[in-house]
């Protein structure tokens, strides 16, 4: 028992110190552990330092070697800000230069463009002088054409006076054919007189008994019609048929009529013809006839504007009636004897034997048109293109005046009474006692000349246009009624027809030389 208690005990003993042991164990174990975690505290902690000593060093060397690189990135920035600074002045010094270079290139530029237009304008010159040479030469031969033309329509006048009219034919046609190929004046007395004068296209009708002191010609729908009234009292009209005149009505024949103007009344059918000394006669197409005796004596003129009729006398008074009412009432009393009437548009005027122009418009006003020339007035016309007034004059002086300016011309050609002033493609045609009509070339101001369109032995009191203004019919003294050319181009055509030889070489050689190549007419 006290074996088994020794035993128990002793077991109780090894179990407590077991237990003890255990405890301690575990405590060591324990505390082990906890030194174990403590080491690795340490050492991570130990680590950590290290590795931030490490970090440390590492960031020292780097921040070192920064600051070495900042160094040198300085002494580098620096080196680059001196070079840059060297390379501004270096870019400045260019840029001077360049601009220096600019300046002289652009110098260089002007220069040479100076130079270019200098050029340019020494060729335009040279150019221009050229031109100006040829057209000093061509004018040249074109004046020395023109001459030429002169001298051979002298020649052929000469030629044909003389009786030699083959070579007439020809000169004449190289005159005419010279200047109109060189734009000259087929006008010009020497070339016009010479057509004129070999053409020969003048057809002449003995048509009255007595002078022929009024033509007027018209249309209406059977053609071209000519009325013609003479002193002894004749009245006809006459139908136009191309060159020739056929009688279509025998209006009168009365000798105790003096007939001195005619107005063709298109509008009411008939016809107006004033008789000297204080009558007027109107002729229907029927040949109905009415008698006015007029109030006064001596009548000058007589025109009709719009429906009324005005009749200018040579005691100065002026009357007007409605026409087919013929109540005729005075609108003016001049104080001049009148010698010339005729008309403007809605306006009449009339010259007195002081060499007076007045003019009285619709309304009643008279207006002075023109008195510088003191002398007796015979025929006035105004013509519609230029508006200018042309005067004629008993002592056979023609005047062409403007009557805003008061300037004038002087044409002197005519040595008795100027009868008739007409116009006709800017053209001056002009009749006269002397037994000429002439033709005006007036565009020469420092010579006035004429040509003689027609010039038969008796004098001329009227004459007109046709509407082609290539024809002219003139009535005189003898009753004769006369169709005149006073278009050179036809004439030249009709001299060209009867051209029947061409010129011999020596011919050619002695009228027109170098000048022109020879030619062959036919």
């Amino acid at each position: 028992m006290p074996f088994l208690k020794r035993h128990i005990g002793l077991t109780l003993f090894l179990l407590l110190l077991l237990a003890g042991g255990g405890v301690s164990v575990y405590s060591l174990w324990k505390e082990n552990l906890r030194h174990k975690q403590e080491r690795a505290t340490l050492i991570e902690q130990l680590r950590q330092a290290t590795e931030s000593q490490k970090e440390a060093t590492i960031t020292r060397r780097i921040s070192t070697q920064l600051e070495e690189i900042a160094y040198q990135q300085k002494e580098i920035s620096d080196i680059q800000r001196q070079e840059a600074v060297n390379q501004t002045k270096i870019a400045e010094e260019m840029r001077n230069h360049a601009e220096l270079e600019k300046e002289k290139a652009v110098m260089a530029q002007e220069a040479a463009l100076e130079a270019y237009n200098q050029m340019e304008e020494q060729k335009k010159l040279a150019e221009i002088r050229r031109k100006e040479a040829v057209e000093a030469r061509m004018k040249a031969d074109t004046l020395a054409r023109l001459a030429l033309g002169r001298s051979l329509g002298s020649q052929a006048s000469t030629q044909y006076t003389i009786g030699n009219k083959e070579l007439a034919t020809l000169l004449s046609y190289s005159a005419w054919k010279f200047t109109s190929e060189n734009k000259g004046d087929i006008y010009q007395p020497a070339i016009f007189d010479a057509l004129s004068q070999i053409s020969d296209l003048s057809k002449r009708w003995r048509l009255h008994a007595g002078a022929i002191r009024d033509i007027q010609v018209f249309q209406d729908a059977q053609g071209s019609h000519l009325l013609s009234a003479s002193q002894y009292g004749e009245l006809y009209v006459w139908k136009i048929e191309g060159n020739h005149l056929s009688q279509e009505h025998f209006l009168v024949s009365n000798s105790t009529y003096d007939f001195r103007k005619v107005v063709v009344d298109s509008e009411h059918k008939q016809y107006i013809a004033l008789s000297y000394p204080d009558l007027l006669l109107v002729v229907n197409n029927a040949n109905k006839k009415i008698e006015l005796p007029l109030g006064m004596k001596e009548p000058v003129g007589m025109e009709q504007i719009e429906n009324q009729l005005f009749i200018a006398y040579k005691k100065g008074e002026i009357q007007k009636a409605k026409i087919n009412d013929w109540k005729f009432t005075t609108v003016c009393k001049h104080p001049h004897r009148i010698t010339a009437f005729t008309k403007n548009g809605l306006d009449i005027i009339w010259g007195d034997e002081e060499g007076g122009v007045y003019q009285l418009d619709k309304q009643g006003n008279i207006r002075l048109l023109w008195d510088l020339i003191k002398q007796p007035i015979s025929c006035m016309r105004i013509g519609k293109q230029t508006e200018r007034l042309t005067i004629g004059y008993k002592n056979g002086l023609v005047a062409i005046v403007n009557t805003a300016t008061k300037n004038y011309k002087e044409l002197v050609g005519h040595i008795s009474p100027v009868t008739e002033i007409r116009f006709s493609g800017g053209k001056l045609f002009t009749s006269s006692y002397d037994g000429t009509v002439r033709l005006w070339s007036i565009d020469n101001e420092s010579k006035i000349v004429s040509s003689i369109v027609y010039q038969p032995s008796e004098w001329i009191h009227t004459f007109v246009i046709r509407e082609s203004g290539d024809w002219i019919f003139t009535g005189d003294e003898k009753g004769n009624l006369s169709l005149v050319s006073i278009s050179p181009d036809y004439m030249a055509a009709q001299i060209r027809q009867h051209i029947s030889r061409n010129f011999t070489r020596e011919e050619w050689d002695y009228y027109i030389g170098e000048l022109n190549q020879y030619e062959t007419y036919k």
